[in-house]
C-alpha cells in the first residue's frame, strides 16, 4: 500500500470549490486506485509536466507525484478536465511552489 499525501494547496484551494458529494467521489478514487498501483491506475505526463502523473475520477483529474524511495503518493492538483484548464493550473502551481 502506497500512502497517499494531499498537498496543503490541494486542501485550501482545490477541495474546498467543490461539493461534499463530489470531494468524496475523488477521495475514494485516491484510496482505491492510488494507494494500491499508482503507476496501474494513472498515466505519466509529459512536457513542464514531465514525472508528475494524472489520474482521472469522473469530470476531475488527479496531478501527482510519485515517491517511490518513501511509498508515498503526493497530490498536487486537483481540478476539472475540460480544456486542459487542469494542467495550465497545475503550471502555475508549480511556478509557486
Amino acid at each position: 500500500m502506497w500512502t497517499v499525501l494531499l498537498h496543503p494547496l490541494v486542501f485550501s484551494e482545490d477541495l474546498k470549490r467543490l461539493d461534499a458529494s463530489v470531494q468524496r467521489q475523488i477521495l475514494q478514487t485516491l484510496r482505491k486506485r492510488l494507494a494500491l498501483d499508482p503507476k496501474a491506475y494513472g498515466k505519466p505526463l509529459g512536457g513542464e509536466l514531465a514525472g508528475l502523473w494524472k489520474l482521472r475520477s469522473g469530470d476531475y483529474r488527479v496531478i501527482y507525484r510519485i515517491i517511490e524511495d518513501r511509498v508515498e503518493i503526493l497530490v498536487l492538483k486537483i481540478g476539472i478536465r475540460r480544456d486542459f484548464e487542469v494542467y495550465r493550473e497545475m503550471v502555475l502551481r508549480l511556478k509557486r511552489l
